[in-house]
């Protein structure tokens, strides 16, 4: 670890993602494909890569009905 160098956080930490509401039902995407991309993102996290724990933190919060943004 001597050698590493430093990187920044690979998203902004400004970055404000939105609630689903009844107007964005229409950009919403399977929640089996998002809830096995969180996780497959959550094993990447704790084996290699623990810059991903905040972005892998923000998109987790919309498990239960992520948009397309998400």
């Amino acid at each position: 670890m001597q050698n590493s160098r430093s990187a920044l956080t690979p998203i902004d930490p400004h970055t404000r993602l939105l609630l689903s509401t009844k107007d964005t039902e229409a950009t919403t995407v399977s929640l089996d494909r998002y809830q096995s991309a969180v996780g497959e993102l959550i094993n990447t996290m704790l084996g290699t890569r623990p810059d991903l724990a905040y972005p892998v933190r923000l998109v987790s919060q919309f498990n239960h009905a992520p948009l397309v943004e998400h």
